[in-house]
């Protein structure tokens, strides 16, 4: 049941914002141009021979949206069809993390219902953009890094990596905050004796490490710091801002920094709209502001003795650090912040009353269209 309703939800999406060209944060054009013109070039070079011997840098992603052209057509519609399928394994992947977590089907579905109507995952996740793969990505991590927390093996670590280097490789600093969420989680959480779980953290750091460096940002990402840190102003000032901005700070104070972090986990405020096409984002922010009510009092409620939120926590908290320092623009944010919006989402059904009234209610409508028992993600 879940499946067919986030596959028709985002299906029709698609399909409306693409014929629509419906554009509300930009003038018209974006980062999907760059990547369809870049993938096109890819393809051809492929069909040539020359791609190998080309001189010319492309994104990862485009070869990517290539390799989707070359299965179907050298037609963007293409490229963001198959976004839809990445959407929906996202979807599934809240569903299961809640499952994983201890919840039960129904906190389950209410979870990946609400995950399928977020409104950034809805209009992001239509555009020929990486943002689908980054948030695919990072749901299959956070259910790789709760198992491993719970039974560790090998075979399992292999897989986190190979998610962790997609992770980095498309987005560094969200796979900064994944990785230290891993390393401090596995080490905190494990079952695995003492003995065993110093030796394996060590190996797995040692590995983890290369990641970074495989991508060109230095063994841990040690030339971050030393090329993105000191141009913190230049970041936030020129390269993620425009006419849109979440703070009026050009450098890391603290007053500046607080304002920069509430508005990335809170924001935009109707204070940062500025023209009309861009007060469809407030639908998102102040139905956000009730499900965080709820997510908060799941937290308060469980934490205790369900430790398996910490994960999800921790990471959604350093996504939103990372962000605060670098990113001023709320397009931007918008789109870098889902996955910690969707790990947080996974909370938010513990805060619920499953058994009222209102939830009855909706359990009753889907199931005149299937045994929700035995079919809730069918």
């Amino acid at each position: 049941m879940l499946i067919a309703i986030v596959f028709l939800v985002h299906l029709s999406a698609t399909l409306a914002i693409h014929y629509a060209h419906f554009q509300p944060f930009g003038d018209g054009g974006g980062d999907f141009s760059l990547y369809d013109r870049e993938a096109k070039d890819i393809l051809q070079l492929f069909k040539q021979g020359d791609l190998f011997s080309s001189k010319v840098s492309y994104h990862s992603y485009s070869f990517v949206v290539a390799s989707v052209y070359f299965m179907t057509s050298s037609q963007m519609l293409g490229g963001e069809l198959f976004n839809v399928w990445l959407v929906l394994i996202s979807i599934i992947c809240v569903f299961l993390i809640v499952k994983e977590i201890g919840g039960s089907d129904k906190q389950a579905f209410a979870a990946g219902l609400v995950a399928n109507f977020y409104p950034s995952l809805l209009f992001y996740g239509s555009l020929l953009i990486k943002d689908a793969v980054i948030v695919c990505v990072c749901m299959l991590w956070l259910i790789l890094t709760i198992k491993l927390i719970k039974s560790f093996s090998w075979a399992k670590f292999l897989i986190l990596y190979a998610l962790l280097a997609v992770i980095i490789n498309f987005r560094v600093y969200v796979g900064l905050a994944a990785v230290a969420t891993f390393i401090f989680c596995w080490q905190l959480l494990s079952k695995v004796k003492m003995r065993k779980r110093v030796v394996y953290s060590i190996i797995m750091a040692v590995l983890i490490g290369f990641l970074f460096q495989v991508s060109g940002y230095g063994y841990y990402g040690i030339n971050i710091a030393r090329s993105y840190i000191h141009k913190i102003d230049f970041y936030q000032n020129y390269a993620y801002s425009n006419e849109s901005e979440l703070s009026t700070g050009s450098t890391v104070k603290f007053e500046n920094y607080l304002e920069s972090f509430t508005s990335t986990v809170l924001g935009p405020f109707p204070w940062h709209i500025k023209y009309k096409r861009q007060m469809v984002i407030l639908a998102e922010t102040f139905s956000w502001y009730v499900l965080f009510f709820f997510i908060c009092k799941a937290v308060v409620k469980n934490l205790k003795r369900n430790k398996m939120f910490i994960p999800l926590i921790i990471f959604s908290f350093l996504v939103f650090s990372v962000l605060a320092i670098f990113v001023n623009n709320f397009g931007i944010t918008s789109r870098i912040r889902m996955p910690a919006f969707l790990a947080l989402l996974c909370l938010m059904p513990f805060g619920l009353d499953l058994e009222g009234g209102f939830f009855i209610k909706i359990m009753s409508f889907f199931k005149k269209y299937g045994n929700f028992r035995r079919h809730t993600l069918l």
